[in-house]
């Protein structure tokens, strides 16, 4: 049994009376032939219905025929937070397989985490370990230190033995990457810089002041993980969540699954405590708005993502979406939300994926999309963290400046654009220790809500495009100023697209 997702289409103006129609033809056929695991029922004959079923591949193609042009019928395809991890790490992770062998016990492995005279407690740590025999791939184990900062892994000598540990810290320190960690070893941990409001990646853009107005008048909306608690982040509007074909929008439900979404939301649109040496938004004055479309086991379906990207365009009413997300496996229905958002005059920014090199994520890939793949600074990270793991080798890389492609972008003619995505300190979600936490991540995920912001400061002052009525044309001016504010990096456009998106360009003029 095979599980699919059925929903109609939205875009291109589908007459309401055959809309509702073709709804309930499809409740009467698919309740009839398959195990419905969910039916969101909308209120609204114009929104759309999204069904989660099981069933045969062999009924699934009869019914199809039975549907009509309107309904979309295709497997369950799964999408992912964008956030990006050095080449070795994925290369070790395909070897090794989605589920690692056990690691047995006989051995173990211990290792102290200390930021200046303190426990680092709460942080992340993948330890990997090699196959001493090679009749197993090898493995590896994750666990979270404890409150001494002690972290204790337990495998059999005889089959593997410890290469390389990548710690994630829940805020304050730098993320590292250290090859050939000792047994036994304190691992010192370098804090985060406080010296904003304003980061490289602010100047990257161009944003040389401290503003939070920045933005105004432009509606950004944000699918994601999700939005957790942090002072910083109050203004921004919880929208509830978009999850397993069902939409709650209950604003408790948008309570981030893993600080991904938060992160992404910081980069937009953080207002710091005035004097805290936070970082602030890139466009903290715009309305905000998220909803989450990320279950607890942290993957989405096509389906659950068009009805995030619906209630944005047409609740909400964003001018510009934000889609830090994606997946290999191309989505007739993804694609049809990205086309009825345009049609509803919001343009939607989508992360290209951590690839490595591979092809560009759906939905970046898709031409009403604009597909953004992340940059890095020379010496915006110490030497050892994994922020610094992520600068490439091939002098193709690089561009002026020094300025360079990450080596876990994408690589396709569907990239669009650049923004800065290596190493990005934002907002996390609060703990009882931390009120205001902030941590580093990199990723085409964190490039993307960079340029999403960057282009909202130039919306803001674009006194033609704030002047026109939601609806395609909006949506085209958009699409037209981002084209017309990039600048060339010197980096292949297979890589960079067609350069970095700026936030300081002065007004395009108004079409003749």
């Amino acid at each position: 049994m095979t599980r699919y997702i059925v929903a109609n289409k939205l875009a291109g103006g589908v007459e309401r009376k055959a809309r509702r129609a073709s709804g309930d033809h499809a409740e009467t056929l698919l309740t009839a032939n398959f195990d419905v695991i969910k039916d969101n029922k909308p209120d609204s004959e114009l929104a759309r219905r999204v069904y989660s079923i099981e069933g045969a591949s062999a009924d699934i193609s009869r019914i199809t025929s039975e549907l009509g042009d309107d309904m979309l019928v295709e497997p369950e395809y799964l999408r992912h937070p964008t956030r990006g991890r050095p080449p070795i790490i994925d290369g070790l992770i395909r070897a090794q397989g989605l589920v690692p062998v056990q690691a047995g016990i006989g051995s173990t492995f211990t290792i102290t985490l200390r930021g200046g005279n303190q426990a680092v407690a709460g942080a992340k740590a993948l330890l990997v370990l090699n196959s001493l025999t090679g009749r197993v791939p090898g493995t590896r184990q994750e666990k979270i230190s404890d409150a001494d900062g002690v972290l204790s892994y337990h495998y059999d000598p005889t089959q593997f033995v410890p290469v390389m540990i990548v710690v994630e810290p829940a805020s304050s320190y730098w993320s590292v990457l250290q090859a050939f960690p000792t047994n036994g070893s304190v691992l010192e941990l370098a804090p985060l810089p406080k010296t904003g409001p304003l980061g490289w990646w602010h100047h990257l853009v161009g944003i040389t002041n401290a503003n939070t107005a920045r933005g105004r008048s432009i509606r950004i909306g944000i699918a994601d993980t999700g939005l957790g608690a942090n002072p910083y982040l109050n203004h921004i509007t919880p929208l509830g969540a978009a999850v397993d074909g069902t939409y709650d929008p209950d604003p408790a439900a948008t309570q981030d699954q893993d600080g991904h979404g938060t992160h992404v939301a910081g980069i937009v649109g953080a207002i710091p405590a005035e004097g805290s040496g936070d970082y602030e938004g890139i466009a903290p004055g715009a309305d905000i708005g998220a909803i989450r479309v990320f279950g607890a086991g942290g993957t989405a379906t096509q389906g659950d993502i068009a009805l995030g990207i619906d209630i944005l365009a047409s609740s909400f009413n964003a001018d510009l979406i934000n889609l830090s997300l994606g997946g290999s496996q191309p989505s007739a229905i993804e694609r049809d939300a990205l086309t009825a958002a345009l049609e509803a005059g919001t343009l939607p920014l989508a992360s290209a994926g951590n690839t490595n090199g591979a092809p560009v994520y759906y939905p970046a890939a898709y031409p009403e999309a604009a597909a953004v793949n992340a940059l890095g600074a020379p010496g915006t990270s110490p030497a050892g963290t994994l922020a610094a793991s992520c600068t490439p080798s091939q002098p193709v890389y690089f561009g002026y400046g020094g300025a360079f492609a990450a080596n876990f972008d994408a690589i396709g003619y569907e990239v669009g654009l650049s923004g800065p995505g290596v190493g990005i300190i934002s907002t996390v979600p609060s703990r009882p220790e931390v009120p205001a936490p902030y941590a580093d991540m990199s990723g085409t995920s964190m490039a993307c809500p960079a340029a999403t912001a960057a282009l909202a400061t130039i919306l803001s002052a674009d006194t033609y495009y704030t002047g026109l009525p939601r609806g395609p044309e909006r949506a085209a001016r958009a699409a037209q100023v981002l084209s017309a504010t990039l600048r060339p990096l010197g980096i292949t456009r297979f890589l960079a697209g067609a350069g970095l998106v700026t936030g300081y360009s002065p007004p395009l003029p108004p079409p003749a």
